[in-house]
């Protein structure tokens, strides 16, 4: 009898197992290759970045997503991290019209704070409560040394601070934990 118990039990937990490698494999496929019947927009292509960062560059992530978010980390654990998307083509409002812009946001106990570059260079900041968002829940985690570049946007991650560049073009910030700046 116990043995006809143990055989059933084995039984189960294999198709337990197997049926959670599914549903794992299947979230897998889900976020390397989302399936939508939404429309889709074509990225404007990558153009190479015209400035030279001053921090060493070790890792170049170039994409034509129209839509890329990531989350800079730092080395030192008592900085927060910063969030940051580049727009190479998001519809914007109910018009057929795109938005291009780099957008990063910092929070931290004692501030929060955003800043936005149109694809004219021109800049917005907000500090304040009601300057947050949230990232998705996705969204890839990169270090210290890494550039990424979307269309006419390039943003490197520095020690504690993402800096963003209108490539071919004057405008860009760099915001850390404490301050948003331009002019680099």
């Amino acid at each position: 009898m116990s043995d006809k118990i143990s055989a059933t039990r084995c039984r189960r937990r294999s198709t337990v197992l197997l049926a959670t490698a599914i549903l794992v494999a299947g979230a897998i496929v889900m976020v390397v290759q989302p399936w939508s019947s939404s429309p889709t927009t074509t990225a404007p292509p990558v153009s190479a970045p015209t400035w030279t960062p001053s921090i060493l560059v070790t890792t170049h992530v170039a994409t034509t997503v129209n839509n890329y978010e990531f989350t800079a980390k730092f080395a030192n654990m008592r900085t927060y991290p910063i969030n940051c998307e580049l727009d190479t083509g998001v519809p914007h409002g109910m018009t057929a019209a795109t938005w291009q812009g780099a957008y990063c946001l910092s929070y931290t106990p004692s501030l929060l704070q955003n800043v936005r570059m149109d694809s004219h260079g021109q800049l917005k900041t907000c500090v304040g409560q009601d300057c947050g968002s949230n990232p998705a829940l996705t969204t890839p985690v990169v270090n210290t040394g890494t550039m990424i570049t979307a269309g006419q946007f390039s943003c490197v991650v520095g020690d504690d601070y993402v800096e963003c560049h209108l490539n071919g073009k004057s405008g860009n910030f760099r915001i850390s934990n404490t301050a948003i700046s331009s002019g680099h």
